[in-house]
């Protein structure tokens, strides 16, 4: 990311209940960027290099997922064959 670290952008997308969506490992990483706070972390994960030409469907796959669905506080990583989720936990301290 450049021009911007990732906590910015981790910050930005929580005071815009904005949904993330990237390729980048390090959002993956649930404590230090917890989706519990956030729209929705999307994080894209395919063994094909993202181009220009690989763009459009993925992105239709993406709207699939995040138009009708909840994403509120969810980490949802997409792969090529499979679609994870991890819920906001809900558990009492």
């Amino acid at each position: 990311m450049q021009g911007f670290g990732y906590d910015s952008v981790y910050d930005v997308c929580i005071k815009e209940e904005r949904i993330l969506i990237t390729p980048d490992l390090d959002f993956a990483n649930i404590i230090r960027y917890p989706s519990e706070n956030t729209s929705g972390i999307v994080l894209v994960r395919s063994k094909a290099k993202i181009t220009i030409k690989n763009i459009p469907p993925l992105c239709e796959r993406l709207a699939q997922i995040v138009v009708g669905h909840e994403t509120r506080g969810m980490l949802i990583i997409v792969e090529d064959t499979k679609i994870r989720t991890r819920k906001p936990d809900t558990r009492i301290f």
